[in-house]
């Protein structure tokens, strides 16, 4: 199988670009693989982003899949524990039992499904509301004092939803192939 970065797509491994690896170095020069690179470069965001929020988020004692639960409730609303799962690409039994963690901790509670008799719906409890908002305001504050201090380094809001969209097709065209 002819690898497709070969021919149709050279340019990208003739362009420079700079990276810090996972050892704090700095790596200057063309890319060698895109795939590796981008496989790499998001483990390695991936990790500098729990880091940080377990730094900023250290008084809350939370758990990131706490926080993931807390997040999609408040963004997506009430839902019961299967469509949180489904949402997370986890389990169900995870969920379950993010969210009796969450329940004892006054975040979240559970109400009647009026679809399902057996599935509860969960929704935020004000203190759970309070919670998410102000890891959400740390974290904002986080990146935007971390953008201003690089300004003259840093992504542009463009750069940043280009990312975005991009990493949001890769997923989707991943995804597809499972």
């Amino acid at each position: 199988m002819q690898n497709i970065y070969d021919n149709n797509y050279c340019h990208i491994l003739n362009t420079t670009t700079s990276v810090v690896n996972q050892g704090g170095q700095q790596h200057n020069g063309p890319m060698q693989d895109p795939i590796d690179d981008l496989l790499n470069e998001s483990r390695v965001f991936y990790h500098a982003l729990v880091n940080i929020g377990e730094t900023l988020h250290s008084e809350e004692d939370l758990s990131l899949g706490m926080r993931a639960i807390l997040e999609t409730l408040s963004s997506d609303g009430p839902q019961t524990v299967p469509q949180m799962a489904k949402a997370r690409r986890v389990t169900r039994q995870r969920v379950q039992a993010l969210v009796d963690a969450l329940k004892a901790r006054g975040y979240l509670t559970a109400r009647a499904n009026p679809a399902h008799k057996r599935s509860v719906v969960i929704t935020l409890t004000d203190p759970g509301a309070e919670v998410i908002t102000r890891m959400k305001q740390r974290e904002r504050q986080y990146i935007t004092d971390s953008l201003e201090a690089g300004k003259n380094t840093s992504a542009s809001p463009r750069q940043i939803t280009a990312a975005l969209k991009t990493l949001r097709a890769l997923r989707a065209q991943l995804e597809r192939g499972l």
